[in-house]
């Protein structure tokens, strides 16, 4: 996960990596295609702009996969609860986030009148608790991403008894190895 100190050097050599790593690739591209690498430098003028507006676009419409470390990281960033909540949080507290804002997808929440299905909580019963908490409902594989009643606790066998709330939101948004 990354550091809560900004512009720290790890994240810092990771970013430069990422970003290198991109412009090689579209360096590659654009020779692939009979191009050349000086051609890259017009994206960084006044001139270039547009092209850039158009690959921003692009990329914002592309099929993307939420990294489980980036959800990580604004979770413990907006964790309010002080020090000793920030890893509780970001293993089952997703949604302090606002999952449905922040990324435009469905969160299921379970709470009165509307209890958490035992096909859900019958899944979980009598099994150690692993990160992330993935469970079958309807057919799809979801994650447990709100469970602040403190019923789950990660390496302890759940019981079996009753939540009084749940939110689930589908793994197909996420990558979880990343």
């Amino acid at each position: 996960m990354a550091t809560n100190k900004k512009n720290s050097s790890s994240d810092l050599v990771s970013g430069l990596g990422m970003a290198m790593a991109f412009i090689q690739a579209l360096v590659n591209e654009i020779v692939a295609r009979g191009g050349f690498e000086e051609m890259l430098h017009m994206l960084t003028t006044e001139h270039g702009k547009p092209v850039v507006k158009q690959l921003a676009e692009f990329i914002m419409k592309s099929p993307w996969r939420i990294p489980r470390s980036l959800v990580e990281r604004l979770v413990a960033a907006g964790s309010s609860d002080g020090e000793m909540f920030v890893d509780r949080d970001v293993r089952f507290n997703w949604n302090i986030i606002d999952l449905e804002m922040t990324f435009r997808i469905p969160v299921v929440h379970f709470r009165s009148p509307l209890p958490v299905p035992g096909s859900i909580t019958n899944q979980l019963g009598g099994k150690i608790i692993q990160y992330p908490v993935v469970v079958d409902w309807n057919n799809e594989q979801y994650i447990i991403v709100s469970c602040p009643d403190g019923s789950l606790e990660l390496g302890e066998i759940y019981d079996g008894g009753e939540m009084e709330f749940l939110a689930l939101v589908p793994t197909k948004y996420f990558d979880l190895e990343r």
